[in-house]
């Protein structure tokens, strides 16, 4: 008599496994078809935005204009006598304007394509990440792909604001390339070339917006936690270049440079969005950390996440800090919510 305990017969085993390779295989075409529909539809969004022959959003135009100043040698950062004032942010981003609009001629497109470059290098960073800690190459490439479609999904709720010609979207591109270069196996004292290369990369992220000394900040930390005297060589190379770029900026605008980039101190604060932030804050923080303490305990974690969770927590301020005086807006959480995705994929 055959015991019911016995195991099944080997076909139908075989057709049991079949069946769950099938509807696995099935779940993961199906999500990754959804996200290559998302993606095509952020792609085409941002192609026809980025000739748009006029403002998306009204500091546009400033910006744009400001880009247009650099590029004729025109004063920026003077007094307000001068008859321009300037916007309250560091210059690298409208020098890189300034350069695309010199060589193409000065429209719309020039601040607009900055940012879709910006949003590429984010995009290529993700995947790197993903796929090289990925069980597979091919579940690395198809996770990829979902994360991507996070991020085109956000792209609505935070108002259509990361292709506009505005700084924030290359400002957390410059500080996701610093964070994955610091990262990499190798990086450290033993190749000085590639922590000076960190540190540029962090003086030019600050030099975009000055909420990314926060990202570089956590990116110097992280690095010490493996390598002291790389994480020296990355924090001095980004301070000296720092304040030679500040030094020059100061004497080539009577002091004035200085003035504007801290003129935001002057605005105060608004009570309901200090307190519906720091519940937001504090939710997102205590999730983000119970996932990753249960992560851990079942040996999941990988360091990747401990890094990517360092820079979420310091997209946190980066990302808040202006959102809360009069005039913030969401374009301030498209670093949060680009690190985000990144945390949920490792």
């Amino acid at each position: 008599m055959r015991s019911s305990l016995a195991a099944p017969p080997r076909g139908r085993r075989a057709r049991a496994h079949l069946r769950v390779w099938a509807r696995s295989h099935v779940l993961w075409l199906a999500a990754l078809l959804v996200a290559l529909l998302q993606l095509g539809s952020f792609a085409w969004a941002l192609a026809r935005r980025a000739g748009f022959p006029m403002d998306l959003e009204w500091l546009e135009g400033a910006q744009l204009y400001e880009a247009y100043r650099f590029a004729h040698g025109l004063p920026v950062y003077g007094p307000p006598a001068q008859g321009f004032v300037p916007s309250p942010y560091p210059p690298l981003y409208h020098l890189v304007v300034a350069l695309v609009g010199r060589c193409f001629g000065f429209d719309y497109w020039n601040g607009r394509v900055v940012s879709d470059a910006s949003i590429a290098v984010v995009l290529a960073v993700q995947t790197a990440l993903v796929v090289r800690a990925a069980p597979s190459r091919g579940l690395g490439w198809v996770l990829s792909a979902l994360g991507a479609a996070g991020i085109a999904a956000t792209y609505r709720p935070l108002q259509a604001s990361m292709d506009l010609a505005r700084v924030d979207t290359m400002a957390f591109a410059l500080a996701a390339l610093a964070a994955w270069i610091a990262g990499r196996p190798g990086f450290g004292a033993a190749r000085p070339v590639r922590a000076v290369g960190v540190g540029a990369l962090l003086c030019a992220a600050v030099y975009t917006k000055q909420t990314c000394v926060f990202y570089a900040a956590w990116i110097v930390v992280g690095a010490a936690r493996r390598d002291l005297r790389g994480a020296a060589i990355v924090a001095a190379s980004a301070l000296g270049l720092s304040g030679v770029a500040l030094a020059i900026l100061q004497v080539r605008t009577g002091g004035w440079f200085w003035t504007w980039m801290i003129i935001m101190r002057h605005h105060p604060l608004v009570p309901e969005r200090c307190a519906v932030s720091g519940a937001a804050v504090v939710a997102i923080g205590v999730g983000v950390g119970a996932a990753l303490r249960a992560l851990a305990a079942r040996g999941w974690a990988r360091a990747e996440s401990y890094r990517a969770c360092g820079m979420l927590a310091a997209s946190v301020p980066a990302g808040v800090v202006p959102l809360l005086p009069p005039g913030g807006w969401l374009n301030n959480l498209i670093g949060p919510a680009m690190q985000l995705w990144l945390v949920l994929l490792l």
